[in-house]
């Protein structure tokens, strides 16, 4: 809502530009053209208000103002922006939490399921193996086997 304000302020910043500069402008409008006497009253009422020196005035004034709004439109903007960092951040923060709930209840699981093997519950079962893995242990048996009996008959 504050950044539509922004964006309507700056909008009538731009129409009295339009109506100054364009409207108003340096030049002497068309409609005394036709009438010299009137060209000339013209040119004397602007020379005597100063209506160029005004106009730059306002202009400069414009200029501030504009500058005035846009920083608020950066600010609301900037804003908006820290606020969907905080959602995210938040929302990290939240999915941590929910895995350490999620740690700890596995956690005690697994502890209590240890404390039932410490205490004389059922061995833990073996992991399943495949072919290659029950290969590899024979031959690491083997190996083992062959090594020891090999200690042994070194030995005086």
């Amino acid at each position: 809502a504050a950044q539509k304000e922004a964006l309507k302020k700056m909008g009538e910043i731009l129409r009295l530009r339009d109506i100054i500069n364009l409207r108003g402008s340096l030049e002497t409008p068309e409609v005394y053209w036709d009438l010299p006497e009137l060209e000339g009253m013209y040119e004397l009422i602007s020379r005597e208000f100063e209506l160029s020196r005004r106009i730059s005035l306002l202009n400069q004034k414009l200029d501030y103002t504009q500058e005035l709004v846009e920083a608020r439109r950066i600010q609301l903007k900037d804003k908006r922006g820290t606020i969907l960092t905080n959602w995210i951040i938040a929302l990290i923060v939240a999915c941590v939490v929910l895995k350490c709930f999620d740690f700890h209840k596995n956690w005690n699981k697994n502890v209590s399921g240890l404390k039932k093997r410490v205490s004389g519950g059922k061995p833990p079962k073996p992991p399943p193996c495949n072919a290659e893995m029950s290969a590899v242990s024979t031959a690491v048996r083997g190996f083992k086997s062959a090594a020891s009996s090999s200690a042994v008959s070194t030995r005086p």
